[in-house]
């Protein structure tokens, strides 16, 4: 299951890499899933609180969360149900924006209740009773950009108006991301198997579910 599917491009990614997995997606949102499930009929779609979940447990082998916990006032609540979620032996992979000294107004109009540390959502991993087996910053090439993009940020605060306009021209930034971006995060990939990076942009944690 990927919670927090939204437009369903990483499933779509997984469909065409996992031909022989079944699927699921989860979100909050609604309308997201009434799109998503025009667009891609043969995965089955879930509407749900992670925080609050109804689910069943011991159900998924897998659980990916891309950019889902900073959102939900409750992070620990939420990693305790995808670990009951979770199959003896299943995984969860994490991944949330980093350093909470930078958080911004591009954060608050994403509704972000935090950023985090490694350490931190190391933390809450464990405290849902899920084993850490892999942790990493990413972004950690172009972090120093990054740091300075951000203190930049919270030194001018936006208006509404100008918070979304910026959020809008961040997501477009993203969508272009070009041929560059691609070789630094491959070359960054690369270095990761042998070095824990002390910053980055965002933080991604690998971890399993006891049997």
């Amino acid at each position: 299951m990927e919670v927090g599917c939204s437009a369903g491009h990483l499933l779509a990614d997984m469909r065409r890499s996992l031909p022989n997995v079944t699927l699921t997606g989860g979100d909050y949102t609604l309308g997201t899933l009434v799109k998503l499930g025009e667009k891609m009929p043969g995965i089955p779609l879930v509407r749900f609180n992670l925080a609050d979940s109804p689910l069943p447990s011991d159900t998924y082998d897998a659980m990916v969360l891309l950019n889902v916990l900073e959102h939900i006032e409750n992070d620990v609540a939420a990693t305790a149900h995808i670990a009951r979620m979770l199959k003896p032996g299943g995984v969860a992979v994490i991944e949330v924006p980093a350093g909470p000294e930078l958080f911004d107004d591009y954060d608050r109009q994403l509704q972000h209740f935090r950023r985090y540390t490694l350490r931190g959502i190391c933390n809450v991993v464990k405290q849902a009773g899920l084993v850490v087996e892999r942790r990493n910053y990413l972004g950690a090439l172009i972090y120093p950009a990054f740091y300075l993009a951000k203190k930049l940020s919270q030194a001018r605060p936006k208006s509404a108006a100008e918070r979304e306009e910026h959020v809008a021209n961040a997501i477009g930034a993203t969508s272009r991301f070009n041929a560059i971006g691609h070789a630094v995060i491959s070359l960054e990939e690369v270095m990761a198997r042998v070095v824990t990076f002390p910053r980055g942009i965002r933080c991604v944690v690998t971890a399993r579910k006891p049997s």
